[in-house]
């Protein structure tokens, strides 16, 4: 099992966001059978979205819907991120989503 460093705060590619609101620990922290570089990125591809949100004032995941995923796919397509990565972070968002859902932090994914 993958334990999580209780970290309120990360840094990433955008600045610092503060990870308490999105439960990011927690999540990461369910990714039991996942490797450890699995885990790794996806830790840094929500933290990633959840600071670029927060420049959106979007401070939880419960006010994200497709049309903001969508935006922020578009964003990494205009950063010049490869469709490979593109994908490893839509596939991550998806995955967190469907954490949020089933722990009752947003109603639907």
């Amino acid at each position: 099992m993958v334990r999580a460093e209780v970290n309120p705060t990360l840094s990433t590619h955008f600045g610092t966001v503060t990870t308490v609101a999105w439960h990011i620990d927690e999540f990461v922290e369910s990714l039991t059978a996942s490797s450890v570089n699995t885990v790794a990125a996806y830790r840094r591809d929500i933290t990633d979205f959840a600071e670029w949100a927060g420049r959106m004032d979007i401070e939880g995941p419960e006010p994200v819907d497709r049309l903001v995923l969508r935006r922020y796919l578009a964003y990494l397509t205009t950063r010049g991120f490869a469709k490979r990565s593109i994908a490893r972070h839509a596939s991550g968002l998806r995955r967190y989503f469907g954490w949020a859902r089933r722990r009752g932090l947003i109603k639907a994914d």
